[in-house]
């Protein structure tokens, strides 16, 4: 198992800047970011989730789970009206990104999954990522610890990159980035800058592109997003159902309500569908094969 663990060191304002990429120092204080590998632990691929997509997937693997996998690409992917016009990270135009490539032979509710190894945290870190959820095709966006859904972000939010920031607390994680196809080839998925950072997630500013079906109106910290018609929710990223006392979509059977039992939950415009962890099956993964 690898164990993440933050280490600050004072220094004198006058060093010199170390040769070690994963040392970040400034104003008389540097950051160590350790990966502990504990004995009998012969993987090594450590859970260092930092990535960028420039040269590989860093720390993120395939799971065999998935019914293909995750791309890297640079520019605008090969379909037109969908997915990214170019990277997140700056500079832009020579850089890369991972994306779901949603053309034949894809079918609707077939999805890649990048996962990390095991990890343990001593104290509170944050994890984030960005997402460019364009086409009218797009499926959803899936982020797993465990088996927990702790982001699911469903169809297009327009041709913007969009920041999501999850809190880690103490103990033992694991995730999972899951892309889902939806209904035909415009729905390129793409996610970009995954990041673990030490402490608890900063409060989010407009410049997170936070408001999924509506505008952020920004003051010195605090924000709140005017939603559009037919969503709500703090982001408004949740779907009103007319004709139920006009009740958020996470009120009545969604993924957002985790009834996938032994698996995780995949959310489409017109249904859900539950993807059993190996040896269970039933509509809510409710049934051990064994």
């Amino acid at each position: 198992m690898t164990s993440l663990v933050f280490i600050r060191l004072l220094v004198p304002e006058t060093g010199h800047s170390p040769s070690n990429p994963e040392v970040g120092y400034g104003y008389g204080i540097i950051t160590i970011w350790l990966l502990r590998q504990d004995l009998g632990d012969d993987d090594d691929n450590p859970a260092y989730l930092d990535c960028a997509f420039e040269k590989g997937f860093c720390g993120w693997t395939h799971s065999n789970l998935g019914d293909f996998k995750w791309k890297r690409n640079k520019g605008k992917t090969p379909s037109s009206k969908t997915g990214p016009s170019d990277d997140h990270t700056p500079p832009k135009h020579a850089r890369y990104y991972a994306y779901i490539e949603a053309s034949h032979p894809r079918q609707e509710l077939d999805f890649a999954m990048l996962r990390s190894r095991t990890f343990y945290v001593e104290d509170k870190c944050c994890f984030s990522l960005w997402y460019n959820a364009h086409g009218r095709d797009i499926g959803s966006l899936i982020i797993l610890d465990g088996n927990t859904n702790i982001a699911n972000y469903l169809g297009n939010r327009g041709n913007v990159w969009r920041k999501v920031s999850r809190n880690l607390g103490h103990g033992n994680h694991k995730l999972s980035i899951i892309g889902v196809r939806g209904k035909d080839y415009r729905g390129d998925l793409a996610i970009d800058d995954t990041e673990i950072a030490e402490g608890p997630c900063p409060k989010t500013s407009c410049a997170d592109q936070p408001c999924v079906h509506g505008f952020c109106i920004g003051t010195p910290g605090k924000i709140s997003c005017v939603c559009n018609s037919g969503y709500t929710g703090e982001f408004c990223n949740q779907r009103k159902i007319f004709g139920l006392q006009d009740q958020p979509l996470a009120q009545v059977v969604t993924c957002q309500n985790n009834p996938c039992q032994n698996g995780f939950c995949i959310d489409t415009p017109e249904r859900l569908a539950c993807v059993c962890n190996p040896g269970f099956t039933g509509d809510r993964c409710e049934t051990a094969t064994g």
